[in-house]
């Protein structure tokens, strides 16, 4: 009897649990392909932006295979592409006119370049090259016309949109930057976020650094400001979301998950993660507790918004899909029930010691295992 020999080139370079793990996520993508309405992307989707609106319809996509697009979120149709980087595109901010149009975007990179696009023409308008690796967040500041920038090479960058020229270079961090979130409207300050583990709070107009939040185990992903609440909520490939208290500077609530968590957003008095497993989990703020389970992805899913109770995400699966969270209809949502007298306190994770990287500048073992996922066929 001759023997059964794939011929799938993959096949010789994958261990027996590479290829087990192959098969469950084609499996799974055929079981979860057509849930949440989804809009396919040609590559995987590294970012997302909702464009602000009264009556909010389009977002940005950041995709992997070097380009943007706009989709019209109503009919799932593209409406603009822009193709100029030379990389996988990793993050995209919005310059608004005066009557509240999306008239310009700002996109970074892995070709280590921030580009200003008109939205009308589709054309670059302005490269901005000052850092030396990998882009991985940008924010924008209407006042003066600048942006903040963070990157691999472990700086942030502050620059003139108009002029392109660097105001403040920020060095504190020592690892790659990972995402940057504004504290409020003034654009007075800002915190950043990294994959050495910490957070810190900045001084926009000085560069000074006010604040180093420690507490986290390996790599920070996400930020996000709550202004009305005064908190900050981080999330990590520790497996923990976390909410900081802006008054006391202090961590007071900390929120175990089975997996990295890659990205966040707060609806209501929801907090609402992405994670390396697929999976969009849903917590009650109050409790601390998890209360709803998405199983929509069949990979990482990477980056989330909200219109109103319905919530858009993108992932690694190249799709963006929809689902609301009111629905609790489908079999691949799943309720949690609170048993009776249940704590409403998550006790915090025990203390650990920190994974040491073996060099100031090699990849940590999150960093490469992103770099591998992303890497792969889209």
């Amino acid at each position: 009897m001759e023997a059964n020999i794939s011929n799938k080139g993959s096949d010789f370079f994958e261990s027996d649990a590479d290829i087990a793990k192959r098969l469950a996520k084609d499996k799974k993508s055929k079981e979860v392909e057509k849930l949440g309405e989804p809009i396919q992307i040609t590559s995987k989707v590294l970012g997302l932006k909702l464009v602000q609106a009264e009556n909010p319809k389009y977002a940005y996509i950041a995709e992997s295979g070097f380009i943007i697009r706009k989709v019209n979120l109503e009919t799932g149709k593209f409406v603009k592409t822009f193709k100029g980087h030379n990389g996988p595109v990793t993050c995209i901010d919005i310059i608004y006119n005066s009557k509240g149009e999306d008239e310009f975007i700002l996109t970074g990179s892995w070709d280590k370049t921030i580009k200003k696009w008109d939205v009308n023409t589709k054309e670059v308008v302005k490269e901005y090259t000052n850092h030396s690796d990998f882009i991985k967040c940008i924010a924008y500041e209407p006042i003066n016309r600048t942006f903040i920038s963070g990157s691999s090479d472990k700086t942030i960058r502050h620059i003139d949109v108009e002029t392109g020229n660097q105001i403040k270079y920020l060095t504190e961090h020592t690892r790659a930057i990972e995402d940057i979130c504004f504290e409020d409207y003034t654009y007075t300050s800002f915190y950043s976020c990294s994959s050495d583990s910490t957070i810190r709070k900045w001084n926009l107009q000085t560069g000074e650094c006010l604040y180093t939040f420690t507490g986290h185990l390996t790599s920070v992903y996400k930020i996000l400001c709550d202004v009305e609440e005064n908190n900050l909520w981080s999330v990590s490939a520790d497996k923990t979301v976390r909410r900081w208290d802006l008054d006391t500077l202090k961590n007071d609530l900390t929120i175990d998950q089975e997996d990295f968590v890659k990205t966040c957003i707060k609806v209501g008095g929801n907090i609402i993660t992405g994670s390396r497993d697929n999976k969009i989990r849903v917590y009650d703020i109050s409790s601390g507790k998890l209360i709803k389970v998405v199983d929509y992805h069949f990979d990482e899913v990477s980056s989330l918004f909200n219109i109103k109770s319905i919530v858009f995400s993108g992932s690694l699966d190249c799709t963006l899909k929809r689902f609301d969270l009111l629905d609790n209809t489908s079999s691949y949502i799943t309720e949690i029930k609170a048993p009776v007298n249940q704590p409403k306190t998550i006790p915090k994770k025990k203390k650990e010691s920190k994974p040491e990287p073996t060099g100031d500048d090699l990849l940590t073992a999150e960093e490469l295992a992103e770099l591998e996922e992303l890497m792969g066929d889209d």
